[in-house]
């Protein structure tokens, strides 16, 4: 009788720890002994701790502050650019299983951003038989 109450009561705390509870704008993916097992949504979920685990996956909007940076135009004008880059994750199984930290910020960003600025101020060639409307 003693080991069959031992037995319920460790069943009982095995289920409460293995419960996740997923928020509206989460979702978790989940991998059985290290293989892909399906896409969890907001709510109750059950993990067999074990055997399963879960990744959470925010699918809300990101917003990354890049730092400003000094630019020197073609005519010699020093402009202070300051952006923002923004990202959400619209399938929470690519997210995790093909990009290895999809969180992580790092500095490729920046000489992207200094080349775009960098193009986008040099002077266009006018447009040829181009006449302005009066």
């Amino acid at each position: 009788m003693d080991w069959i109450f031992f037995l319920v009561i460790a069943v009982a705390l095995y289920v409460i720890v293995s419960l996740r509870v997923l928020k509206q704008y989460e979702r978790g993916v989940v991998f059985l002994l290290g293989k892909f097992a399906g896409v969890r949504g907001p709510g109750l979920t059950l993990i067999f701790v074990p055997i399963q685990q879960m990744v959470r996956v925010s699918l809300r909007t990101v917003t990354m502050q890049i730092p400003s940076q000094k630019i020197i135009t073609k005519d010699n004008v020093s402009i202070d650019i300051a952006a923002v880059a923004y990202y959400h994750i619209t399938d929470p199984e690519k997210a995790v299983i093909a990009i290895e930290n999809v969180y992580k910020r790092d500095q490729s960003d920046q000489p992207d951003h200094r080349a775009q600025c960098g193009r986008s101020l040099q002077p266009r060639p006018a447009a040829v038989g181009y006449r302005e409307h009066q």
